[in-house]
């Protein structure tokens, strides 16, 4: 599979936060790199494709070379003869663990951050670009931008990226709590609640004292070692 990708020039960061979710929103120029803007191995979460372990639901396993693609939110590996290919059946996979990195799978790859046993907490990352086509006289037209999250970038190696066009790039952030054998549900205060019913008045009062912004790693992290040491 060969894939082009498309980025551009960081100009302004505006960070949005809606409930369980944060969005950042950068806007860029064409003929700069910002792949920065994207993670720090450009659109990939890994400097580059390192052996991992897919287990699959059916108890299959696979050791590949795997890297996961934040643009396209594909989890990719190495084929044999060398070209980058996509997991065609991701809603097979149970987990993928990579460098002690653990990614699940529910509608979308999530990174594991904090396991405790039974339930865990991870975080989903997704990025969409809206490219401006250029109106008259060169300028860029806003009105006019287009999704087009698949240009410009061949094989494995998208570190360095480059358009020559305008474009926005939204990052948006949500957290997931993974129970086991149950589907991933958002982390927020219902939710914890829903899994800790018996100790809803503790998690309240926790989730009050504490402040508890549920659009932060740290405080949902927190939050889970408080309601688990409760068990």
């Amino acid at each position: 599979m060969k894939r082009f990708f498309l980025v551009n020039a960081l100009l302004l960061v505006i960070i949005v936060t809606v409930s369980a979710q944060t969005v950042q929103t950068t806007r860029v120029k064409a003929g700069d790199d910002v792949s920065k803007a994207i993670s720090d191995y450009g659109t990939y979460r890994f400097p580059s494709f390192t052996e991992g372990i897919i287990f699959l639901k059916n108890g299959a396993a696979s050791r590949q070379q795997i890297n996961y693609n934040f643009l396209v939110g594909e989890m990719q590996f190495i084929g044999s003869n060398g070209d980058t290919l996509a997991i065609a059946n991701s809603d097979e996979v149970k987990f993928i663990n990579i460098s002690d990195t653990v990614f699940y799978y529910n509608k979308g790859y999530m990174e594991q951050l904090v396991d405790d046993d039974t339930l865990h907490l991870a975080v989903q990352r997704n990025i969409k670009i809206d490219y401006e086509k250029v109106g008259a006289y060169g300028q860029s037209n806003p009105a006019s931008a287009i999704d087009n999250n698949q240009s410009f970038f061949e094989g494995s190696n998208a570190y360095h990226l480059t358009i020559n066009q305008d474009a926005v790039i939204k990052n948006t952030t949500t957290y997931y709590l993974i129970s086991k054998n149950e589907p991933a549900v958002i982390a927020n205060k219902a939710n914890f609640i829903k899994i800790f019913p018996a100790d809803k008045t503790r998690i309240s009062s926790f989730i009050k004292d504490n402040n508890i912004d549920f659009k932060k790693a740290a405080d949902l992290e927190k939050l889970l070692a408080f309601c688990a040491a409760g068990q």
